[in-house]
């Protein structure tokens, strides 16, 4: 839509409108008889849309009515109306061409009537968003006839100050008529707000003004005032300027009221730049402030641009944020008027904080066993800086591996294992990084003492291994282990023993002082050959929670002696003999064990047939009974032999056991069949389970062994047959088939007789001969090249005749012989049987028709049947499929035979302009659908396969703008077909010229050229003609579409933002032409603007803030610091023309400038002026030269001169072991004539607190116990070191002092007596003694104990307090020795328990208990007793020998030592004896009670 706005309103005085005659020449127009309508007409051409509107003005017009605004569619129809407003009808005076713009009259004008008429012209493009413009024309009729008005001047020009007040004049117009008529004036336009009017006078009239005017909303004022003298008109434009007065404030414009800066950010540099605007129009000059949120006077701002600076250092941590009052003035006179603004300035972090720590020594102490990760320390740092709140903490020195840092949180610990033995303290230096930018660090130093502790297990050299007799005497020493300890002191380092396992019996005990193994308890070799006991050596007091044990392997063998009986398992034995086994026949194997070892055991028994072998029909081989000598089951049925086994000990002991031989008889006779050989026939369909044939055979043995198995034993291939073991039945097992192998089998029969033996079997055999005969079990098989079938493929062309005989005949084979063999064939089914017949002899099939149709039915199917003339007959059917083959009988056809198809003349020779289709009904058989394309043209060419049509030339739509082609397709078939179609190519248009740019465009700019300048224009042409030809012009996107602009029409190229030489001196503009072709086509050109320099760059020092430090000693003439500052600007303009100066902060001359470099020119000294801050001055050489300044802070650094002393030296104390932890026992003092830091010192111990047992206070100098100290195991004199050391400088110049104090130990009473048994701690004692002592009987075992407290606090005194011994025995008080006061018997108790109480004679007294246990040996003193003295026993005289009788058992109060309660059985008799073992009573010989006596 394009919008026209108020624009007749602005034209209400003037005469209505009219529109030329290109109009009515151009489109279709009807005379307008209504007057009072208008109509506003659009003429158009290719690229400009007119709207034109004349407009006369002498008469008045109503506008009242008239719309403000009206809208035109980007297309609307010619002719339409717009709108209407009241009209005359001005196309009899004047007319447009609508192409030149040129105006002309239509006919004679009249002066009188139209003394002036204003012509109003508007041009409107086409664009989718049209622009506009418009002219005005004034046609100022002259008359011939009358006098005009004149006036003094046609134009006045007046000025007047925009506040002035209603009546004001403005200015004077004079005009006279020579005719002498009255003038009469009348202001026609430019007072359309009525704020002016006309004041009469004799000789002209006053413009005056009704006030109300505002220069900002209209600056000028053009009034165009008629004087009339009735006849004849003159006009006067008069033209007024309203002057400006100050009576808008100042507008602040801010980008956003909030700006951050870096705490860091140089003195100078600029931090915001403040703008303002001001409605007055007259030229003003801003003034800028900052009045209030600058009370550190931190910020400068400049009162002529606004550009606010730091001009002094911030800090972050002292204020973060400043809410700066902006005011801007517009000038510096009393009516000035000010505008404000508030500019918030956030002040961001720069890391200028050292991180910080509440401590910087630590003293901590750790035990040597501390866990990995137990915390050592955890330092507690923070950093001033928000952007160095993660502190990062490092161990720099002194970790040897053995400690790790958490990065985070500071916190030390144990990564590695700690060793007192080896390293007994450690120091540390911890970095603490706050890992700023730049990063700064602080430093912690940590020492830590190691605390020793029982951390070394007692070590076993070596496993043991000893042997020792089953007979040895209890309280015999068996071995002595050993074992050491590393660690140190009685406790540590004291070493006890113990047996943890391995003694299940208790058969052992162990000293625990000195490792001595003894017998405790009888031993059995039989029972327990091997002790393996794990002996454990602890350190510490038993049951303490220090206490670490390791262990060994003591390996016991006892050794054996002859002490046991052999014995049979079983005692008696059963076998049967053949009455003809062979002589030498082992007949039995013995098995007879004996417990003790070697010759006395088993491997030392020896056998002989004590009883039973009368005849010596039986002998010995080791333990194993071998007959010797030939046996009779008719002479003697059985044997009862008694056997003896003895071991070989210095006093034999021996068994018996007893075998029982029976005798059998064995087998005589071979069985035999009535005939030895046979024939029969069976028919092969035979069922499954016939009985064919019946064996029968003899043998003259009787009962068992007359008994008769049959079997199958040669000849039954496949397992075809079966023969019934019991009753010789031979019968048929599988389906028998003539056809397959074997047709003959010869079978071997075997009978077997059973003398239930089977080595005493005996066999014989007959053979016969089966013929399998033939029967009519096979169907006929069709077959295909000698291979069953069931399906038959057979081919004939589709144009064969009736009676045709096919090629291939339908063959069959029966497995069957002779009759059942020969076949037969028929045609049984088939929906085309009725088309073929078939030789029922040969298989030969033959057509009965003659209309098959390749395109019709392609296959047809037949069902054949053959039968064999066997009885039953059998038969079977096969599938004939009969193909059809295909003939060349259809031509080819076009899918389209005739079409058009449109291509531009620009496609290439090759270029694929359409496919053309074609198909054939015959099938590829003999090529018969396979066909070829063919094209005659010689601008085409066609793809004999495909069909592909492309182009074979190059195209030209004017020389030939279309083409007939004729296509073939023609097949390989005999005889070949073709097929044809029409194909209609029309060329179309294309755009094919490219604009031509003539000329050359390079330059020359100053960089200081106004924007919007004219650099140079492109010209360029395009022999196309209309939209092809049309062309726009533009710049390749990039960098240099933003300094430089072009008009898309004209080509016209511009400065489009400001240049700067600095930034790029040089630019290459890519100008492309493009035309309005589809494509469009392009040239393109290179135009080099090269930008020359002006001096617009000030000098930049980078950095403009920085910082150094000198020492106080340094010498005069060093250069303390070098500066840079660079300028962007060419030679003496730019950096090496820049000038260097001290313009501030340099006190005394203190310092000089040798070009750039800053030079120390005096002595320095850190009390008077401990920094200087130099304003350093860099100004370059332009015509107007331009300057910089930078900020250079000095820091004079001090050095360390005194060092520290002690106020004490050598002193002596003494305190008691029991000290507690933390108390002070003394505090060190020192001096240093040095002020502030360097004044200031740290203790430390630096040797003597081997065990970290004392700690200082870094700051205080408190000497302080940090461990519990004990007199009785640790040093009792303590020679301490201690240094004390000034904080030093920066180069790390530290001095140090040194005293020494001496701590001696007082003892307390704080150890318990430990019991002792051969210098080793223990707290259980053994001690034996036989049960027949006499009262007052000394031990040989004594109680010792040690205190390792000294004087009366280590005497010690015992007394019994508890146990089952209580009553028993006393002890001495002073020597411990121990004594009975009792008898014992050992069969009433074997063991005693005493505990025994030491007390030291300290105060408070302390004390501990040990355990004695007491053995009771037994002596022997008890005759053994049956526990049945008489005993009745019934018995048959059957009995075997070898029969248990009864069982007598004995006891015998006494304990196994010394065999003391080991009894031996012995009985005599002949007919009985007893174990001596286990008094089981057994027959020795066969019983006969009628030859016996009770």
């Amino acid at each position: 839509m394009y919008l026209m706005r108020n624009y007749f309103q602005a034209l209400a005085p003037r005469p209505p409108i009219s529109f030329s005659s290109e109009f009515e020449r151009m489109f279709s127009y009807s005379e307008i008889k209504d007057q009072s309508d208008v109509r506003i007409y659009v003429c158009l051409n290719a690229s400009v849309r007119i709207v034109v509107i004349i407009v006369s003005g002498v008469s008045l017009v109503d506008f009242v009515n008239t719309p403000t605004t009206i809208s035109l569619e980007k297309l609307i129809p010619l002719g339409s109306i717009i709108f209407s407003i009241p009209y005359w009808d001005w196309l009899k005076w004047f007319q447009i061409d609508c192409e030149t713009g040129v105006i002309t009259t239509r006919q004679t004008l009249d002066s009188v009537i139209f003394p002036v008429v204003y012509l109003q012209i508007m041009a409107i493009d086409a664009d989718p968003t049209p622009h506009s413009a418009s002219v005005e024309v004034s046609v100022f009729i002259t008359s011939i006839i009358d006098t005009s008005p004149v006036c003094d001047f046609n134009v006045y020009v007046y000025t007047v100050l925009e506040n002035v007040t209603t009546g004001t004049v403005v200015g004077n117009i004079s005009c006279s008529d020579a005719d002498g008529n009255n003038l009469t004036y009348n202001i026609l336009s430019g007072n359309e707000r009525g704020l002016f009017y006309l004041n009469i006078l004799s000789n002209g009239v006053q413009v005056m003004t009704v006030g109300g005017l505002y220069r900002e909303t209209q600056y000028i004022h053009q009034l165009y005032i008629q004087v009339s003298d009735n006849k004849s008109d003159v006009y006067v434009n008069v033209t007024i300027t309203v002057e400006d007065i100050n009576d808008k404030a100042p507008d602040i414009l801010l980008a956003g009221n909030l700006v951050n800066i870096n705490e860091n950010t140089d003195i100078a540099v600029k931090v915001y730049e403040v703008n303002a605007t001001d409605a007055d129009k007259s030229s003003v000059i801003l003034y800028y402030f900052i009045t209030s949120g600058n009370s550190e006077d931190k910020f400068w701002i400049s009162e002529t641009t606004g550009i606010i600076q730091l001009q002094n250092y911030l800090d972050r941590e002292e204020t973060s944020s400043y809410n700066l009052t902006i005011e801007v003035t517009d000038g510096n006179s009393f009516d000035s008027l000010t505008g404000t603004a508030t500019l918030i300035v956030t002040v961001s972090d720069f890391n200028d904080n050292y991180p910080f720590c509440d401590k910087g020594v630590y003293i901590v102490s750790v035990d040597e066993n501390a866990a990995m990760s137990t915390v050592i320390a955890s330092p507690s740092c923070y950093d001033n800086d928000s952007s160095s709140q993660n502190l990062l903490f490092v161990i720099s020195f002194g970790a040897n591996g053995m400690f790790s840092i958490d990065n985070s949180t500071g916190e030390v610990t144990v990564s590695n294992t700690l060793d007192y033995e080896n390293t007994t303290s450690y120091f540390l230096t911890i970095t603490v990084d706050d890992q700023g930018s730049p990063a700064l660090t602080s430093t912690i130093e940590i020492t830590i003492w190691i605390k020793p502790i029982n951390d070394n297990s007692p070590v076993f050299s070596r496993n043991y291994t000893v042997y020792v007799a089953e007979n040895v005497s209890l309280g015999s020493d068996v071995i002595r282990v050993a074992a050491t300890d590393a660690d140190l002191g009685l406790i540590h380092g004291t070493v006890r023993y113990s047996i943890a396992s391995g003694d299940i019996q208790s058969q052992f005990l162990i000293d625990s002082g000195d490792g001595t193994i003894k017998i405790a308890g009888a031993l059995d070799r039989e029972a327990i050959a091997t002790y393996t006991l794990i002996v454990v050596a602890s350190d510490c007091t038993s049951g303490s929670p220090d206490e670490l044990s390791s262990s060994t392997l003591v390996t016991i063998h006892v050794t054996d002696i002859n002490d046991n009986y052999p014995v049979f398992n079983p005692s008696i034995y059963s076998t049967t003999l053949l009455e003809n086994t062979t002589i030498g026949t082992t007949v039995m194997q013995l098995s007879a064990t004996d417990i003790d070892d070697g010759l006395f055991g088993t491997p030392g028994l020896y056998y002989t047939i004590v009883g039973g072998n009368s005849e010596e029909k039986f002998n010995m081989s080791g333990n194993y009974v071998i007959l010797q000598s030939d046996i009779d089951h008719s002479t003697t049925a059985q044997y009862q032999l008694k056997i003896q086994a003895k071991d070989q000990g210095s006093k034999p002991l021996s068994s018996f056991a007893y075998l029982n031989v029976k005798v059998t008889a064995v087998n005589e006779y071979r069985p035999f069949f009535y005939k030895t050989v046979d024939t029969i026939f069976v028919y092969e369909n035979v069922s499954v389970g016939t009985a064919i044939y019946t064996f029968s055979a003899s043998d003259n043995d009787t009962g068992k062994y007359g008994e008769l198995k049959y079997a199958i034993v040669d000849g039954n291939t496949d397992s075809v047959f079966h023969v019934d073991e019991d009753s010789g039945d031979l019968m048929v097992s599988s389906e028998l088939d003539f056809e397959n192998d074997p047709r003959l089998y010869n079978l071997t029969i075997e009978v077997t007789d059973n003398s239930g033996e089977s080595n005493n079997t005996f066999t014989n055999r007959l053979w016969i001969v089966v013929q399998v005969m033939d029967s009519n079990d096979n169907t006929p098989v069709c077959i295909s090249s000698g291979l069953p079938t069931n399906s038959y493929t057979m081919h004939i062309d589709e144009n064969v005749y009736s009676g045709f005989t096919l090629s291939t005949a339908i063959t069959a084979s029966d497995r069957d012989t002779d009759i059942n063999a020969e076949v037969t064939f028929s045609i049984v089914n088939g929906k085309t049987s009725s088309l073929f017949s078939i030789n029922s002899s040969t298989g030969f099939l033959a057509t009965s028709a003659s209309t098959f149709d390749y395109e019709v039915t392609k296959a047809l199917s037949l069902l054949v049947r053959v039968s064999d003339k066997g009885y039953p007959s059998l038969s079977t059917e096969c599938r004939v499929k009969i193909m059809l083959n295909d003939v060349n009988d259809n031509a080819p056809v076009f899918q389209a035979i005739d079409f058009t198809v449109s291509i531009s003349e620009s496609f290439a020779t090759g270029t694929t302009i359409t496919t053309v289709t074609a198909s054939d009904a015959d099938t590829n058989v003999n090529n018969n659908n396979v066909f070829t394309y063919f094209l005659d043209s010689l601008h085409f060419i066609i793809n004999s396969t495909s069909g592909v049509i492309t182009c074979n030339y190059t195209l030209d739509r004017e020389m030939t703008p279309s083409y007939v082609l004729k296509v073939y397709a023609i097949d390989q078939g005999a005889p070949q077909l073709t097929g044809t179609a029409t194909i209609t190519v029309q060329i179309e248009d294309i755009n094919d010229n490219d604009p031509v740019i003539s000329g050359t465009y390079n330059t020359t700019i100053y960089e200081n050229i106004d924007v919007n300048t004219e650099v140079f224009k492109i010209f360029a042409t395009d022999n196309d003609r209309g939209k092809n030809g049309a062309l726009t012009f533009a710049i390749n996107s990039g960098i240099n579409d933003f300094y430089f602009k072009i008009d898309v029409f004209t080509g016209s190229i511009r400065v489009r933002n400001a240049l700067d030489r600095e930034t790029i001196d040089a630019y290459l503009l890519e100008i492309t032409v493009n035309d309005n072709g589809d494509p469009p086509r392009t040239a393109s050109i290179n135009a080099t603007v090269i930008i020359l320099d002006v001096n617009d760059n000030p000098p930049v020092f980078s950095p403009s803030i920085c910082g150094t430090f000198v020492m106080e000693n340094e010498s005069v003439g060093i250069t303390v610091l070098q500066v840079n500052a660079t300028d962007e600007d060419l030679g003496i303009a730019g950096t090496a023309g820049l000038i260097y100066s001290i313009v501030g902060g340099n006190s005394d001359d203190t310092f000089i400038m040798d070009r750039n470099n800053i030079v120390l020119s005096k002595d320095i000294d850190y009390v008077t002026s401990s920094k200087y801050v130099l304003k350093i001055k860099a100004t370059d050489q332009g015509s107007i030269p331009l300057i910089s300044y930078a900020y250079v802070t000095i820091s004079v650094v001090a050095v360390n001169e005194y060092r520290p002393t002690f106020n004490v030296r050598e002193i002596s104390i003494s305190i008691y072991e029991n000290t507690s932890v933390g108390t002070t026992i003394f505090t060190f003092s020192a001096t240093d004539e040095d002020t502030g830091q360097y004044g200031k010192v740290k203790f430390g111990l630096i040797s003597g607190s081997t065990h970290g047992q004392f700690t200082i206070d870094e700051t205080s100098g408190d000497l302080m116990v940090d461990s519990p100290l004990d007199y009785d195991s640790l040093l009792r004199i303590y020679n301490l070191t201690v240094a004390v050391h000034d904080l030093g400088d920066y180069d790390n110049n530290t001095f140090t002092d040194k005293t020494w104090i001496v701590i001696a130990l007082l003892d307390v009473n704080d150890n318990s007596p430990i019991f002792m048994f051969n210098g080793s701690p223990t707290n259980i004692y053994i001690a034996s003694i036989n049960e027949d002592a006499d009262i007052g009987h000394l031990f040989s075992v004594g109680i010792n104990t040690s205190d390792i407290d000294s004087g009366l606090n280590s005497q010690v005194v015992y007394s019994i307090v508890g146990g089952d011994g209580l009553l028993h025995f006393r002890i001495d008080a002073s020597s411990g020795v121990l004594s009975t006061t009792s008898t014992f018997d050992y069969e009433t108790k074997t063991i005693y328990s005493v505990i025994v109480m030491a007390t030291d004679r300290g105060s408070p007294a302390f004390s501990s208990k040990g355990l004695v246990k007491i053995q009771i040996n037994d002596v022997n003193d008890n005759t053994p007793l049956f526990h049945i003295t008489d005993y009745s026993i019934s018995l048959s005289e059957s009995s075997a020998i070898g029969t248990s009788v009864a069982v007598v058992i004995a006891i015998d109060k006494d304990s196994e030592v010394n065999d003391n309660n080991v009894i031996i059985y012995a009985l005599t008799s002949s007919y009985f004896f007893v174990d001596p073992s286990s008094g089981i009573i057994s027959t020795f010989a066969l019983l006969d009670r009628e030859s016996m006596a009770m």
